[in-house]
């Protein structure tokens, strides 16, 4: 196990205005590492409660499906055509 990682985040102007725009005040007035880590600790439960509650509702409403009458089949491709397709692509 691993301790003492210490990793780079990078913020896009554009695509992360909104988060820029949070955590800015965060890193003049709190610590920015403790407050980010309970962030990530927020989402990560938030996660774990989504998706066990997804899960459970999936079992409830997903038949398995029968595929016992599909049959594969193999094609042969000559080289010539698979070179024309891909140029034509």
């Amino acid at each position: 196990m691993t301790t003492g990682i210490r990793k780079s985040i990078y913020f896009s102007a554009k695509k992360d205005a909104d988060l820029i725009a949070f955590i800015g005040d965060i890193m003049n007035h709190y610590d920015f590492s403790r407050e980010v880590k309970a962030l990530m600790r927020d989402g990560l439960m938030y996660r774990t409660e989504s998706s066990t509650q997804c899960v459970t509702n999936n079992k409830e409403t997903h038949k398995a499906a029968d595929f016992s009458s599909v049959r594969l089949t193999k094609d042969n491709i000559l080289n010539d055509d698979l070179d024309e397709a891909l140029d034509a692509f």
